[in-house]
């Protein structure tokens, strides 16, 4: 099964870099829409017919 993956990253370019998966993580907002562009981008092309 073709599967993807994609990293989305989110620091605001200041202060330290967190992991995601820590407490002290937190999302900059101002990604989500590349996040969103991404998802529906690559469902779309997956969902194309082929040729």
């Amino acid at each position: 099964m073709p599967g993807s993956y994609a990293r989305l990253g989110t620091w605001p370019g200041e202060g330290p870099q967190g992991d995601l998966h820590q407490p002290s993580s937190h999302a900059d907002e101002r990604a989500l829409a590349a996040g969103v562009r991404t998802v529906v981008h690559a469902a779309l092309a997956a969902l194309a017919p082929p040729g």
